[in-house]
């Protein structure tokens, strides 16, 4: 950006342009993302579909609140707490239900 923002005028794109950049592909899980991110230090990258077409752009700080996000509901679950629900509120029978589905869900994402 840097370089297209403090070029010259008459300079041709082409001169400034990256050839090869490294995009993503449009179908990329969160955990492809969140590798490159960690391997790339980069701002975002491009998003291209399937026939090599841009189709937007992925911002680091947006993988990362997701990343965020992800862990935060993780630690949710571990303490007990499904869907907003607070499992040591709810009647035993129905607690250890919930706590056998929030260790599976854990194990098999």
């Amino acid at each position: 950006m840097r370089d297209l923002v403090l070029s010259k005028p008459e300079k041709p794109i082409s001169s400034i342009a990256i050839k090869n950049a490294l995009t993503v592909n449009h179908n990329a899980r969160i955990e492809e993302l969140i590798n490159f991110f960690d391997t790339n230090d980069f701002y975002g990258v491009p998003v291209i579909n399937d026939e090599q077409h841009l189709v937007g752009v992925v911002l680091r700080k947006d993988i990362r609140e997701e990343e965020m996000e992800m862990a935060n509901q993780t630690l949710l679950q571990t303490q007990g707490i499904v869907g907003g629900e607070e499992l040591r509120t709810m009647p035993f029978l129905l607690r250890s239900r919930r706590q056998t589905v929030v260790v599976k869900c854990q194990y098999t994402t």
